[in-house]
């Protein structure tokens, strides 16, 4: 049809009598020529699904074999495998922020429980303020982990920060045992606080998980280039 015949430039005639392979040689060693090639062998109904290479174009192509040959039917789908590649990026991002938010929230959730037991063993009700730390940890990165929902993963706005400072902050959040933190001081850097925290509050636990309980966190300035380094003796 004059369907077909457009994509080869050719009258529609000219193209009459003609092998399939002599009209369109572009066929060749693709999907199309393997689920030609099978449904007349087979004389199955077959379909497929691929990019036409010569026109940048994705064609949803069905072939129908029967006793007078093959038929072959073939629809632009082009806009609808961009949709679907959309969607399956936007479902891969959804699964890493799920992964982000349940893997920064089991911070604040143990320094809460290390706080519940200490309360519960001492008597102490002290401890309490510990939890509550945890507790506005928490509401601060579910705050800010909506707002990158909304917003995508672009950093707006930076401020200027002492390591020391956020490093003992963030220490504090996490439940560090007998391990210890050796942070140089008076190094100042430019950042998004709260993803600096994040950063931060998972490189600690990993070090403590990973390292062990009286393992050693390092930070401070890189000797030969601009930033910071975290390190660890586990």
């Amino acid at each position: 049809n004059s369907e077909a015949a457009a994509l080869t430039n050719q009258p529609k005639n000219d193209l009459i009598g003609m092998s399939v392979w002599e009209a369109f040689p572009e066929l060749t060693d693709s999907p199309f020529e393997d689920v030609l090639q099978r449904g007349m062998e087979s004389g199955e109904s077959l379909s497929v699904e691929a990019k036409y290479e010569p026109h940048g174009v994705w064609y949803d192509v069905r072939v129908y074999p029967d006793d007078a040959g093959i038929s072959i039917y073939f629809r632009d789908v082009t806009e609808a495998v961009a949709r679907r590649k959309k969607l399956q990026r936007e479902n891969e991002r959804l699964e890493k922020f799920v992964s982000i938010v349940s893997h920064d929230l089991r911070n604040p959730l143990n320094v809460i429980e290390g706080a519940l037991e200490l309360i519960e063993e001492t008597g102490e009700v002290g401890h309490a303020e510990l939890g509550l730390s945890g507790v506005e940890r928490m509401e601060t990165l579910i705050t800010d982990l909506l707002e990158l929902a909304k917003q995508g993963n672009r950093v707006e706005t930076t401020e200027s920060t002492v390591l020391a400072n956020i490093c003992t902050r963030c220490w504090e959040t996490v439940e560090t045992g007998a391990a210890r933190l050796d942070v140089t001081d008076g190094y100042t850097i430019t950042a998004d606080q709260g993803r600096l925290k994040q950063l931060l509050e998972n490189l600690f636990r990993n070090a403590i998980e990973h390292g062990g309980d009286d393992v050693t966190v390092s930070v401070g300035p890189l000797p030969d280039a601009a930033g910071f380094y975290a390190a660890d003796d586990g």
